[in-house]
């Protein structure tokens, strides 16, 4: 298989087009990652004859400085100021990020793409940009998010407030969950033993988009023995979530068969 440079679109990052795609999956690192470090996730997924014609788009994220890291600049989607949950967040960071993915999609829709044939799924950052795209992308309804070891960002400011919210434009809209949203199926993955987004986070998120944005399509699963990364068993669960929301029969393979190392 080829994977080419770039994201199609005039940015960074990885992707990899079968002819006649008919589906297609986003994927976002986490802080301090890029494309490359997940190139994998193609590579394995062709080990599946049901996900061999899938297109896969893997973004690098922009050079910013990062406050948790004394300002040094790295590859991150937004600006992360503090471990504490919600605490003062980068909206412009979101936003310019969000702007970029949202954009892609709509590409992909004038190129034939049905909305629920698009998943769009992460680790850490890339988690939390997922479930932002995924739950708040104006007029854009997907088939899946896919959020590993994240958490539900913008909470106060943007999904509690709903169509009230000031961050609204024309990109994202936060009051759109419970009417043209309701049918998304979201997978949610968590190492018991994360001590950089804590498993806290990551659970205390879905039931916020289950019982408060009352999205009911959402799965958690927890993994013992895992910190912040991913290993064998949630990324197996990954490829199964993919096949069911592109309405194929889910994986039987070992979980052995599957290897991919994030850190």
């Amino acid at each position: 298989m080829k994977l080419h440079k770039g994201d199609g679109y005039g940015g960074e990052g990885l992707y990899y087009e079968p002819e006649d795609y008919k589906e297609v999956v986003i994927w976002l690192h986490g802080l301090g990652g890029n494309a490359n470090e997940w190139s994998d996730l193609i590579k394995r997924s062709t080990l599946y004859p049901k996900l061999a014609k899938t297109k896969w788009i893997l973004l690098s994220a922009p050079q910013r400085p990062v406050t948790l890291n004394n300002g040094m600049i790295s590859p991150a989607w937004f600006d992360i100021k503090s471990l504490k949950e919600g605490t003062n967040e980068d909206i412009e960071g979101f936003r310019q990020s969000a702007m970029r993915i949202i954009n892609i999609i709509r590409e992909e829709k004038k190129k034939g793409i049905k909305q629920n044939k698009i998943i769009i799924g992460g680790f850490s950052q890339g988690a939390a940009m997922s479930y932002l795209v995924g739950l708040a992308a104006k007029d854009i309804h997907l088939g899946g998010i896919i959020a590993l070891s994240g958490w539900l960002p913008l909470r106060v400011d943007g999904f509690n407030k709903g169509h009230e919210s000031s961050l609204n434009d024309d990109y994202l809209y936060f009051g759109d969950t419970k009417e043209n949203k309701n049918r998304i199926k979201i997978f949610a993955g968590h190492g018991e033993d994360d001590f950089i987004v804590q498993h806290t986070w990551g659970r205390n998120s879905a039931n916020i988009i289950k019982d408060h944005l009352k999205l009911p399509f959402i799965t958690f699963n927890s993994y013992s023995n895992m910190g912040h990364s991913i290993n064998n068993s949630e990324l197996l669960d990954v490829y199964n979530f993919i096949i069911d929301v592109f309405g194929d029969i889910p994986l039987s393979a070992n979980k052995s068969d599957v290897v991919l190392n994030i850190e």
